[in-house]
């Protein structure tokens, strides 16, 4: 099951997507489910905590016993993962054989910023134009930051995170 964002009628819609071709509104599987209305956008799900996300799961269940989907959830027009994130940090060359050939082995990660625009929602082409220079293909997404936080430990971080 994927959960995720679509643009729908010019507006933000968390989607619930649970593969082969069936996808539905957050929204329409929570009214299935004799639920409350969720939060409209992901950002608003995560920031509302766990008593949310576990509506969201609840209402996730019903998926199978709704009579249609909105779309064919490979047509969906899919909205990055966090439309609006604050900032993006990667780590470049991380790849030891890459390093290797492409620079002198500096040792220690390279990390780097990008901007919120950057991001693409799932199956979106990526445009690479001929005057950006060599690139090398290469996207992992390692973390989706959803709330604010500081030194907090890596045991303790998901509980930070979404709680």
């Amino acid at each position: 099951m994927k959960l995720g964002s679509i643009l729908l009628d010019g507006r933000e819609t968390v989607i619930v997507d649970a593969g082969r071709g069936r996808a539905a509104t957050l929204r329409d599987l929570c009214s299935a489910a004799a639920l409350p209305a969720p939060p409209a956008t992901i950002q608003a799900l995560i920031e509302a905590g766990n008593t949310e996300w576990d509506m969201a799961r609840r209402a996730a269940e019903y998926l199978p016993r709704i009579p249609g989907n909105i779309a064919s959830a490979t047509t969906l027009d899919w909205l990055p993962v966090q439309p609006r994130a604050s900032k993006i940090l990667g780590v470049a060359f991380n790849n030891r054989a890459l390093m290797r050939t492409a620079h002198k082995d500096p040792g220690v990660p390279n990390f780097f910023l990008k901007p919120p625009s950057s991001l693409l929602g799932h199956g979106k082409a990526i445009e690479v134009r001929s005057y950006y220079g060599a690139t090398i293909p290469e996207c992992e997404l390692a973390a989706v930051i959803g709330k604010r936080c500081k030194d907090v430990a890596p045991s303790e971080a998901l509980v930070h995170v979404f709680g």
